[in-house]
């Protein structure tokens, strides 16, 4: 079985947080209300170990390379 970060190992996300290569991050899984849900990826923990800006994003988004932490 394939997981998520195994076939798409990027998240291109809004910046709110300041993101930066090295942080650890939590998957918290929501709906588009809001409401969390039960998913694989779930509270699992992730290595963010490249980050891209600029380069075609829409300002204020990031490209995150993350690793599964095990």
């Amino acid at each position: 079985m394939m997981f998520l970060w195994e076939i798409r190992p990027f998240e291109i996300r809004y910046n709110d947080r300041n993101y930066q290569k090295g942080d650890i991050i939590k998957i918290i899984v929501v709906d588009r209300e809001g409401h969390a849900f039960r998913h694989p990826l779930d509270m699992e923990l992730f290595r963010i170990v490249y980050f891209l800006e600029g380069w075609g994003l829409e300002d204020g988004y990031v490209a995150l390379g993350i690793q599964r932490l095990l």
